[in-house]
């Protein structure tokens, strides 16, 4: 399975990434993931738009493991094509575009990648039988009606994520992680949806790397890596499940950079995300800024 998921990256993309200088789980590592939405929709430059773009950056040192979310509408230098919003680097040049812009927009050496097709995401919370996601604001969207016919989708209440504790299968997290526009709370965007995102995300990972999982591995293996695209080897998949595991919520660094790409802000954070500078909670102007122990809302 990893070896397939191995073999559907470029060797291209695999020349924009930085040598990892040891094992993971010894050594800090910088990854990057980006899940790619398929979209047809006919406004939409190409239909591999970055849907979401999130770095993981381990510390085993220090049993600690942070994670920044990039808005896919944030706007930078994309090499070769001048100031256009990040999400548009996949279409405009692939995996190792998207990896080189974000190497210079905020300077990361990024040692590995993982690439996500999220139309078929959900098929990995599926095969690990669901995740347990807090919701911490209740949710209502009209995103993906499950009805053909254009009436029923009208008269339809919307997908709703009531506040608290839930367990979700594939389809409900992908929904939820997608959110933008919160029918419950209008003044909810962007911003929002990465933290959902940043959340579904570690509840996934949290579960990959579960005695259960692991028990259950020689069934399941093809289906967790199926949508995947990565460099990562098997036994650094196991590193980074094990690294997951020894970071404590207290170690743990949830960050996002703002829409707007303050550059204070922004600059701020990411010296946050990579432990050069205390943590602060997000900006009231920009939402930029880090949480300990808790995914950005």
């Amino acid at each position: 399975g990893v070896k397939k998921a191995n073999s559907r990256l470029s060797p291209a993309a695999k020349g924009q990434l930085a040598p990892q200088d040891g094992l993971m789980i010894s050594t800090p590592s910088t990854i990057l993931v980006v899940g790619s939405d398929h979209s047809t929709h006919p406004t939409r430059r190409g239909n591999r738009l970055a849907d979401t773009i999130m770095l993981i950056r381990t510390d085993p040192e220090h049993h600690s493991m942070s994670y920044l979310s990039i808005p896919r509408d944030l706007e930078v230098d994309v090499p070769g094509y001048g100031h256009e919003k990040i999400n548009s680097s996949l279409p405009l040049g692939g995996p190792s575009l998207t990896i080189r812009t974000v190497r210079e927009a905020f300077g990361f050496d990024i040692n590995h990648v993982i690439l996500l097709d999220m139309t078929n995401f959900k098929d990995v919370i599926d095969a690990l039988g669901g995740i347990e996601v807090d919701v911490r604001n209740p949710a209502v969207t009209h995103h993906d009606c499950p009805y053909k016919s254009a009436e029923k989708c009208r008269r339809w209440g919307g997908w709703r994520f009531g506040r608290g504790r839930q367990h979700m299968d594939g389809k409900r997290a992908r929904i939820y992680a997608r959110i933008r526009n919160n029918l419950l709370n209008p003044s909810e965007g962007d911003l929002n949806r990465v933290g959902r995102q940043q959340q579904v995300l570690q509840a996934t990972l949290g579960k990959m790397v579960g005695v259960g999982t692991f028990a259950r591995l020689p069934f399941i293996g093809d289906e967790l890596v199926s949508p995947l695209t990565t460099d990562l080897s098997t036994p650094q998949v196991f590193q980074l499940g094990w690294l997951r595991f020894r970071a404590s919520k207290d170690r743990t660094t949830y960050c996002r950079l703002g829409v707007s790409g303050d550059g204070d802000d922004n600059a701020s954070v990411v010296l946050m995300f990579t432990g050069r500078s205390a943590i602060q909670p997000p900006s009231p102007v920009s939402g930029a800024g880090c949480l300990k122990g808790t995914p950005l809302s």
